[in-house]
Order: C-alpha cells, then structure tokens, then sequence
C-alpha cells in the first residue's frame, strides 16, 4: 500500500511539474508574441495617421474651392442665359459663351474639369477638358429633375474604365445647370508610391463596408472621411509585411505546441494506463448498471485504491439489486391496484347517467328512442368488454365518444351538436379507454348549461406540431361556460376542495393518466380565448403495457 501511495505521488508531482513549466511559458511566448504585434501595429498606424490626415484635407480643400467657384460662376454665367431660344444659332452662341467664361475662371476649379448640362436636350457640353462627358447625361438628368433648382451634393459616379467621378451640380437658369467633376486620380495623385501589397484607395461609405469585409483579416485598415462628400480615404497595410520581422519568433511559437504535445502524450499514456483506464472500467460498469444489467461486476486486477473501490463497487450493486426486486414488486401491485379502483369510479358515474337517459325517454314513452338507446348501450358494452388491457386504439376511442354523443342527442336533441376530426385516419395512436369520454360527459353536464341554444362539441386529434414523431394531441373544446378559474388551479393535485367533488370523472381520468405515462404526458385544462372549457391531452405515440418501464427492469435484473 505505501509503494502504490508513492506512485501515486510521484504521477501527481511529475504531471504539476510539467504544467508548472509549460503553462507559464506558452503565456509567456503568445503573451510577448501578442504585445509585439501590438506595438508594432500600433507604431505602423500612428505613422500613417498624418499622412491620411492631409490627404483628406486636399481633398476637402479642392472640393471646397469647387463648391465656391460654383457659387461665383452662378450668377456671372446668368446673363448670357435666355429663358428659350426660337433660332438653334442662338443657342449654340450661348453654350460657346458660356465655354469661354467657364475657360476664363477655370484655375478656381483647382484639378475638376467644369462642364454644362442642359436639363431640357438631357446634353452635357465640356471645356477643354473632356472629364465631363464620361458622365451619364441620364443620370444627371433623373438628378436634376429631383433636386429643380437646388444645389446638388457631391455625387459619385463610375465611368466605362471603372474609375470614380467625384461631381457637383448647381442650377443656373431656364434648363442650364453647370457642374464640377473630379476623377479620382486627380484628387490623390501623388499616392501611387505605396510599397508591396499596401495601399490607399479613395471609396464611397458603402464601398469601404464592402471593402472591411473582404480585408479585414488580411491588412490593418485606417480610414479618416471626408467633411465635404460622402467618401472616406482608406489605407490598406499589408500585415505581413508589418509583421515579418516577427517571423522567427512565429515559427518558434508554432514548434513549441507541437514539443509540448509529444511530452504530453507520453504523460498522457502513462496516466492512461495507471489512473484513465480504471476510471473507465468503472464508468462502463456504472452504465451497464444504470441500463439495468445488474450481473455487471469489475475484475480487482488492480492494487491500492483502484482494487478497494472495485471490491465495494461489486458488493454495493449485489445490494442494490435485491432491493430493487423486493421495491419493484410492491410498487407495481401498488399502482395497478390504485389504477383499477380509478377505473371502477369512472365506470358506474357513467352508467348512473345513461339509465337516466333511458329512464326519461320511457317515461315519455320514445319507445323508438329506448330501442335506439338500446342499441348504443350494447355497442358501449361491448367496447367495456373487449379493452382486456386497457389501452385502446383511437380510432375505438372516438367511435365510443361518439356513440355517447348520439346517446346524449337523443335526449336534448338538435342543440348538441359535435364534429369530431382526426389526422391521420388511419394512425397507430393509443389512448387508455374512457379517456375521451368522460371529458366530453364534462363538457354536457357543466357547460351545456343553456339548453335551449346550440352547444358544440369539438374533438380533434392529430400529431403534436413540437415532436409528431413522438407525440400526439387530442382537443376537446365546447362552446359553453368554461372551467371555474379556482378549479383549473387545482384539477391536477392529490387534495381538491369540496366543492369540486363533482368533477371526479375529470379528477380520476388525470390520475389515470398520471398513472400510466408518469411524467411523459401533458394534460392541460384551460378556457378557451373565444369562450368555453378546452381540454388538450399530449401522449406518447406508442403502445405500451401497464408498468412498463419497472417491468422491464425486473426482467434484466433476472437475466
């Protein structure tokens, strides 16, 4: 026993050295790894930073100066503007004058090139500079005729090479509107010498979103945006060139793991073979067990601690089992004992009733009535008989429920109305006999309270819509008064107050169903939102024996 304990020992000392060892450097190595990056990252974009910011701040510039040249040339170009022009000479004089007094002021536009749109021949005229007629005269066209006489913001638009054009807009007189454009290598021209896989790229907002999905792993991102359009100047840094001088400890990083994993496998072999598979032997045994294989016992081929907790495993499930057996056999004579005397309440509540029926039709001699009332009695009794086990298929179910139903019509007559509806037709549901029946009963005698207006009765059953492999649900609605709140809070408890002592049909079935589901089934009584009592029962779809789950218990354990 002493040498097993220093054995012991020993495995737990040599697994905390070597996690005190290789814990704290692995940190360590990430932890100086994950800083360096950081300050280099951090260095790499404050040293960018300036040159964004004065970018940014050309840009802005130029589109300033643009915007007032706008302005300044507004009213200068107004003059030489008719409101309509009968002759096409004249107009074609207008639009040379207007091209010399935009040539004359064209320094104030800085690097844009000006160009005139007449709205009404959707035509766009130029300078000198060409810039303008890679506009889209449509476009300009749908812009002007929303915006009239206002200035326009600064628009961005993609020519035929798929470059960007930066443009403005302002409205002069009659149809003419005179503009600004930009291309964007005139705005940042003297950025073309970024190095490698790095670079600065002059996108609208929805282009730079687009843009941080598809990089935003690959590159550090710095953006500043602009304060007179909608644009943003993004600088893309290749990460792998920002990182490259942390290559050598990156691959020191990567080969440590894999030295740290070939010393753990080996601690992990021999702590399989002294302490992992014992354990394991006996988890397996714990599941053989809690599957009911109750022979199950574990060979003492080990020494020290592992051999004394076989040893008290193997005598504590021989105890075990034989006080199972001697529980098992009490309690399911128990419980079909308390499940017949449920049955036998349900059963004479529900002959009280239909000989009240019979005994009303022959004092009001309906002898046509008792003959048919006859006839619906003996198919009762016939399904009383014929259910030896108790659980009956639905479809028997319903056809019973039914037959009860046209018991009932022939004593209140067309005022009790049903539908009954069940999908599939032809299923493999089973449900315990009388189950439907007694809430339907329910239903006629304590929500079929204005006999003489008509009372529905609705009776659904089709898989539940949660697990239809697993489950079924029937409905039961009426159209009367609906359950007293005070009961629906107790319908489901062992104690009932006294005054719902007349419910015991409804009290008996739920414990018969408690009785033989267990926890498996749901049963809830409520008030239906558009009026009257609603009864929905959930049960398993299979078909099971009474004590099922105990029965087969007892038979691995005699196995």
């Amino acid at each position: 026993m002493t040498e097993n304990r220093k054995n012991y020992t020993l495995t737990r000392k040599i697994l905390l050295a070597f996690l005190i060892v290789t814990i704290p450097l692995t940190t360590v190595l990430f932890g100086v790894t994950a800083y360096s990056r950081e300050v280099i990252q951090k260095e790499v974009s404050q040293s960018n930073e300036n040159l964004l910011n004065e970018c940014i701040g050309q840009i802005d510039a130029a589109l300033k100066s643009a915007d007032s040249y706008l302005d300044q040339i507004k009213y200068q170009l107004s003059s030489e503007i008719s409101w309509n022009y009968e002759q096409e000479t004249d107009y074609i004089l207008m639009l040379q004058s207007l091209r010399n007094q935009l040539r004359r002021n064209l320094s104030a536009s800085a690097s844009g090139a000006p160009f005139i749109y007449d709205f009404d021949r959707n035509r766009v005229v130029t300078t000198e500079y060409q810039l303008g007629s890679r506009l889209s005269a449509d476009t300009l066209h749908a812009q002007a005729e929303e915006l009239k006489t206002a200035k326009s913001a600064w628009q961005m638009q993609e020519d035929g090479n798929g470059e960007l054009l930066i443009y403005k807009t302002i409205y002069v007189k009659s149809s003419i509107y005179i503009g600004v454009v930009f291309q964007e290598s005139d705005l940042m021209p003297h950025l073309d010498g970024m190095k490698g896989n790095s670079r600065v790229l002059l996108l609208t907002d929805e282009e730079t979103k687009n843009q941080s999905r598809d990089k935003g792993e690959e590159y550090l991102v710095i953006t500043r945006e602009s304060e007179q359009a909608p644009l943003q100047i993004r600088l893309e840094i290749s990460k792998a060139e920002i990182f490259a001088p942390l290559y050598v400890i990156q691959r020191i990083q990567y080969i440590i793991p894999f030295l740290i994993l070939a010393v753990a496998l080996l601690y992990i072999w021999l702590l399989r073979i002294s302490v992992v598979r014992p354990i394991k032997t006996l988890e397996h045994a714990m599941e053989q067990v809690g599957t009911g294989n109750w022979d199950t016992r574990i060979r003492e081929e080990w020494k020290g601690e592992f051999s004394s907790i076989a040893r008290g495993f193997n005598d504590m499930v021989g105890h075990i089992h034989n006080l199972k057996i001697d529980t098992y056999d009490k309690r399911i004579q128990l419980q079909k004992a308390e499940y017949r005397y449920l049955q036998m309440q349900i059963n004479p509540h529900f002959y009280i009733n239909t000989l009240n029926i019979l005994y009303n039709m022959s004092v009001l001699k309906e002898n046509e009535s008792v003959q048919q009332l006859a006839i619906y009695l003996s198919n009762h009794f016939k399904y009383i008989q014929g259910a030896d086990q108790h659980l009956v298929e639905l479809n028997r179910e319903i056809e019973y429920t039914e037959n009860y139903l046209r018991i009932n019509q022939m004593r209140f007559g067309d005022n009790l109305r049903y539908t009954i509806t069940v999908k599939p037709e032809k299923n493999s549901y089973y449900i315990p006999m009388i189950t439907i029946q007694t809430f339907v009963e329910n239903c006629i005698m304590h929500g079929f309270k204005e006999r003489n207006r008509p009372f529905w009765i609705t009776i659904s059953a089709e898989p539940w819509k949660e697990e239809p492999e697993q489950y079924f649900e029937v409905k039961i609605l009426d159209t009367g008064a609906g359950f007293d709140e005070e009961y629906l809070k107790c319908y489901d408890e062992e104690e009932y107050p006294e005054k719902f002592r007349r419910h015991i049909g409804i009290r008996n079935t739920v414990w018969r169903l408690r009785l033989w589901y267990g926890s498996e089934c749901r049963i809830y009584l409520e008030n239906a939102p558009q009026g009257g009592a609603q009864v929905r029962l959930i049960l398993p779809n299979e078909r099971r024996e009474f004590g099922m789950t105990f029965g087969a218990e007892r038979e691995d354990g005699k196995e």
